[in-house]
């Protein structure tokens, strides 16, 4: 089992305009990355492995209730609250992630819905040495 920590944010506020410059530059890094690799390896170096779990829960969340999924499945694979479900449901309803949920029509968001729809199915993999192996054959085949 893996637990996760929450990240630390200080208390102390920033200036308006020097918040406002350093979230600008935080955007500017990201589209000078053109490959996945690139922007993985950016991702690890910047993020702990607490805030790119939680991050990827986030938009995991936001694509699975696009997609209809209910909410004891999304609860059940992404091991999140219902409250947390129910705050990103009402965070969708009143308009936020229509950015993200534009984007869900490409190509890589439907992999990632693909993804979790595989793992849906097949469950998971008993405990043991190579215990993902036959997931990943199963996923790489289709």
């Amino acid at each position: 089992m893996i637990y996760h920590t929450m990240p630390h944010v200080s208390k102390r506020k920033l200036k308006k305009k020097v918040y406002s410059k350093i979230e600008t530059n935080f955007i500017e890094v990201f589209l000078k990355f053109r490959s996945r690799k690139e922007t993985s390896l950016l991702l690890n170096d910047l993020l702990t492995r607490t805030e790119r779990v939680m991050l990827s829960k986030r938009i995991a969340i936001v694509l699975m209730l696009e997609s209809g999924y209910s909410f004891s499945t999304i609860e059940r694979t992404l091991k999140v609250t219902k409250q947390t479900i129910v705050r990103f449901m009402k965070m969708r309803k009143s308009g936020k992630f229509r950015y993200l949920e534009a984007k869900k029509e490409s190509k890589e968001n439907d992999s990632l819905i693909e993804f979790l729809e595989k793992f849906l199915q097949a469950g998971l993999p008993p405990r043991g040495k190579g215990r993902w192996a036959r997931f990943y054959k199963m996923a790489n085949d289709e």
